[in-house]
Order: structure tokens, then sequence, then C-alpha cells
């Protein structure tokens, strides 16, 4: 899933599976274009709530959409079984996931400069009892020191977010601020 935005940017052109499964619709790069888009970029940001793993899938005939050029089962942790083909809506925490994104952003891509620019987990109970929150942000912390000590150079890490603020789909019924 990364390489649909990373290739390009990293190595100037789309990833050959995603030209093989979009085809046509899929617009190509000319020598100009590529060269310009590649290395385009000082650093990556990444915006890490819970991961999903992937492995891969038949391509299936219909009509094509995001998900279906993309032919991967979703799982919700490393241990499952792969689901269908949507996002599964219940992910469990899982810092170690963001360790190992970061390592293989480094090791694929050779990012050099990274960013967590949201990290956090909201809680509807009292901004003062948030036990789960705290733990929850001292492991993916945790982790993304583990991904440093490991040659990631992480730049930043950025809890979401300093305090309460209105979100899109819970209004303030969400905590997810440390203040």
């Amino acid at each position: 899933m990364f390489g649909w935005i990373l290739e390009p940017l990293v190595f100037g052109d789309y990833p050959e599976v995603m030209k093989k499964n979009v085809g046509s619709r899929l617009p190509s790069f000319t020598k100009v274009q590529s060269e310009l888009i590649k290395g385009s970029f000082d650093f990556i940001g990444l915006n890490h709530y819970f991961s999903l793993y992937v492995s891969d899938r038949q391509t299936e005939p219909g009509i094509r959409d995001y998900n279906r050029d993309m032919s991967i089962y979703y799982r919700a942790s490393r241990t499952e079984p792969p689901a269908g083909q949507g996002a599964p809506t219940n992910v469990p925490s899982d810092p170690k996931g963001l360790q190992l994104v970061l390592g293989y952003l480094k090791e694929t891509y050779g990012i050099t400069q990274l960013y967590v620019h949201e990290n956090g987990v909201g809680s509807a109970n009292d901004s003062l009892d948030d036990a789960y929150r705290v733990d929850y942000l001292s492991s993916y912390m945790g982790s993304t020191l583990d991904a440093i000590r490991n040659g990631v150079n992480v730049r930043g890490y950025f809890a979401w977010a300093l305090m309460d603020l209105f979100e899109l789909l819970a209004g303030y019924e969400s905590k997810y601020g440390l203040y």
C-alpha cells in the first residue's frame, strides 16, 4: 500500500503490480515527470493509530476500485487469518506495528528522515481517568524508540493532540487531548 504513493517519490515510477492491476486507468509519467518527482520530498510523515497487515489476494473480475486494484486481504493483527476485502473495523492496539512500519520504510525505500505526525487514542471517559491512554502512548513511544535504536532516523513523534478538540465523527465526546 505504501508503494503506491512512495515508489513514484523514491524511484520515479509506480510499482509494477500497480501498473498491472490498474492498467490503462493509471496515467503514466513522462521521463521528465519521472525525473522531477523522484526524490522530491524532504521527509516522510506518518499518521499511525493502528496497524493493518496485508497478504496477497487473487485479482478478481468485476468493476475495478481502489480495494480491488490492491488485491490484498487485510488482517487486524499479525496472527489472525485474513479478513475480507475491506479493512477490519475492530483493530487492537499494536505498538510493535509502528516499529515494524518505521523499519520497513527505512529498509524498503531508504527513507532517511521520518516523523510520526499523529498517534493517539481517544477516550469517552474523563480526561483525568485515562490510564489506558497513558499506557497506549507509552507503548507507542517505546516502539518508536526501539525503531530509533534499530537505526531508523525518526526526527519527531507527535501525539494527537495537545488538547481536546472537535472530532468530525465524535464532536467533543472523544478525548484525545493531553491537556
